[in-house]
């Protein structure tokens, strides 16, 4: 993932064999699965879920990637308070007092979850945060999992090596089709 939207998806099948690779950059994509079948195009909505299973839109799948989802647009900040966890969650509710989004933090400070409603109130996806390590100086989660209650899915993210502030190649966020080969 590179901030603000680039993000390369490689979806693993039985035994960690690429199923597929999906980049973006936010607003085109390209995607390849393992027979070689390339497709490209705009991003639109349920890309993430056609090919990853994953119900998000590509710039949200970079901040929570990244640790830093940011609460909906047009959301404010609302409330605060401790759950019998002993989270301190933050609440972020819309101009029609419409709870949008809901951030958690644990003992640590460190983000442990983010909740995101639907305007019914509806949970429409949340990411809890762990396994925070530290890199760059930073403490950093290297286990996201997410839930999507509509669609009854989930998916857990686990890095194996993360680093903070690296310059990512343009190479690793383009695909290239495989070319045939020519009978001479």
């Amino acid at each position: 993932v590179r901030s603000p939207s680039d993000l390369r998806i490689e979806v693993l099948a039985l035994f960690g064999q690429i199923a597929a690779v999906l980049v973006t950059d936010g607003e085109s994509y390209q995607s390849m699965d393992s027979d070689g079948n390339f497709e490209s195009g705009p991003v639109a909505q349920g890309l993430l879920w056609r090919i990853a299973r994953v119900a998000l839109k590509p710039e949200d799948a970079v901040d929570l990637l990244l640790g830093v989802p940011i609460p909906s647009d047009d959301a404010s900040f609302a409330g605060a308070f401790i759950d019998t966890r002993g989270t301190l969650s933050l609440d972020f509710r819309d101009a029609n007092g419409v709870l949008t989004d809901r951030c958690g933090f644990n003992e640590a400070g460190q983000l442990s979850e983010f909740v995101r409603f639907e305007d019914d109130g509806k949970v429409a996806w949340e990411a809890t945060f762990s396994d925070y390590r530290e890199v760059s100086g930073s403490p950093f989660a290297f286990e996201v999992d997410l839930k999507f209650p509509e669609v009854d899915a989930t998916a857990s993210l686990q890095f194996d090596h993360a680093a903070l502030g690296a310059v990512l190649a343009d190479e690793l966020f383009v695909l290239r089709p495989r070319t045939s080969a020519v009978n001479q």
